[in-house]
């Protein structure tokens, strides 16, 4: 699945990248681009994928993509 949220003030599109059933999965969650608003983008990390493994991709080294 693909979920695309949209963060910071300039609304940068981050995108979650999982597996469904990920509680059992040992697959890790993808987040791209995180950007900004930290604690939005945890919450739904843990509620996606209660077990915690979670591997942050980045599109390139400017601020309002790696926050």
């Amino acid at each position: 699945m693909i979920e695309k949220i949209r963060v910071g003030p300039i609304g940068l599109n981050c995108y979650f990248i999982y597996q469904q059933n990920a509680v059992q999965s040992a697959v890790p969650l993808v987040i791209v681009d995180p950007g900004a608003e930290a604690k939005k983008l945890a919450e739904r990390a843990l509620a996606l994928h209660p077990a915690g493994k979670v591997l942050i991709a980045l599109t390139h080294g400017h601020l309002d993509h790696t926050g």
